[in-house]
């Protein structure tokens, strides 16, 4: 099992176990003053994902152990979609704590690549990045800007853990294999911001924003054209998205 995969298992078995903790939980604290001022909910939430480009700095390793830099890429990625759900409570007053659980996948667009002494024309692409993300949230929610319905905005963001796949071929090469064609776990952050308005007592629609990123990610492809036995490692540091979402939430007790 690649690590992708294990970052879907590992993702839904983590909101599976949490969605059934929190019910066994709400249900057991029914009759408990705490749970009357500490809520569960659940929330799912989709969207449109804008990544941003990719940047990569890349070194070639031979068979004697010798480093050599390679092509320096920018990768401009098309729009995608972002899917995901999260399980949260009230832990202060104003403050909620979440598990978050995302999909996101967008599709490879024009590469443009430099490497000193030569002029190399951008080419295109194919194929796409998948990411699988697990993060611990914390939010902020501002006061009611309603007095007849609560319409709370937000504001807040998390850490945690990503799976990041990607099957993006050089058209340059048709047919070589040669490309970003690897999966790794990075570290994953998010902040953002929305708004909330509660449609009933225990159902709310909301729409936001989020900066997501995923950091030291590093892709290795063994596949270079005309050089067998050479590695190339592709460094690409920071990958950032902007995702637009709307959410539905369930109060749970």
């Amino acid at each position: 099992m690649n690590t992708f995969r294990k970052g879907l298992f590992l993702g839904a078995s983590v909101a599976a176990l949490t969605l059934g903790a929190a019910h066994s939980a709400s249900a057991a604290e029914a009759n408990n003053d705490y749970s009357a001022h500490r809520s569960w909910y659940v929330s799912l939430f989709g969207g449109i994902s804008l990544p941003e480009s990719m940047d990569s700095s890349t070194t070639y390793t031979a068979t004697t152990g010798a480093v050599t830099p390679g092509y320096i890429y920018n990768i401009d990625m098309d729009s995608g979609f972002i899917i995901g759900s999260a399980i949260g409570t009230e832990l202060w007053d104003n403050v909620r704590g979440e598990i978050e659980f995302a999909f996101r996948s967008s599709d490879s667009g024009t590469i443009n690549f430099s490497h000193p002494g030569l002029a190399l024309n951008p080419f295109s692409s194919t194929g796409d990045v998948t990411s699988v993300t697990i993060l611990a949230n914390l939010w902020y929610d501002f006061e009611s800007i309603s007095d007849t319905r609560s319409i709370r905005p937000y504001v807040g963001g998390g850490i945690g853990i990503g799976f990041i796949d990607a099957d993006i071929q050089f058209a340059l090469f048709p047919g070589s294999g040669f490309g970003f064609i690897d999966n790794d776990t990075a570290f994953a952050f998010q902040v953002g911001t929305g708004i909330n308005w509660e449609l009933s007592d225990r159902t709310s629609l909301g729409v936001g924003y989020r900066l997501k990123g995923l950091s030291g990610v590093d892709f290795v492809n063994l596949l270079v054209p005309g050089a067998p036995g050479l590695v190339q490692s592709n460094d690409l540091d920071v990958i950032l998205s902007h995702n637009f979402i709307v959410n539905l939430t369930w109060t749970l007790n």
